[in-house]
């Protein structure tokens, strides 16, 4: 036969009030862990954004000394670069002047490193004349010379 065992309503009431007590002590011990957590996760953004502001401030900074740097160059290559004569380029549809086509053409035209056969240089040529490019080696096709 099985014994019964019989609790009285004083150790039912004693029991239930152990279960209540583990079951807070659980609970605090839950409560307490979720709050480190979430202290240590407001740690993390913090540090995350101090480093966001130093990066962003290492950033500026780097750009500013690129752009010293850039200008620093374009002053020593300005300085070592021969003087250059400004040429005008024609706009679409409308010729370039004839001023500006005398001064780029014969320079333009020259090949570096060949002297010409005959006794006048390049450098004497008039300035109102044009220098013309030599033909085209290849013959045109059989719709005429376009491109």
């Amino acid at each position: 036969m099985k014994t019964a065992i019989l609790k009285t309503e004083s150790q039912k009431v004693e029991s239930i009030h152990q279960l209540a007590r583990l079951r807070v002590e659980v609970a605090e011990s839950r409560w307490a862990e979720t709050r480190e957590h979430a202290r240590e996760a407001r740690r993390r953004r913090k540090e995350a954004k101090v480093l966001a502001r130093q990066a962003r401030k290492e950033a500026k900074l780097a750009k500013s000394e690129l752009a010293e740097a850039r200008s620093f160059l374009a002053e020593t290559e300005a300085k070592l670069a021969p003087p250059v004569v400004p040429v005008a380029k024609a706009r679409k549809g409308q010729p370039v002047s004839s001023a500006s086509t005398a001064l780029a053409d014969p320079i333009a035209q020259v090949t570096p490193g060949l002297e010409p056969d005959h006794a006048a240089s390049i450098a004497s040529v008039p300035a109102g004349s044009v220098v013309k490019p030599p033909p085209e080696a290849t013959p045109p096709g059989i719709f005429g010379n376009w491109r």
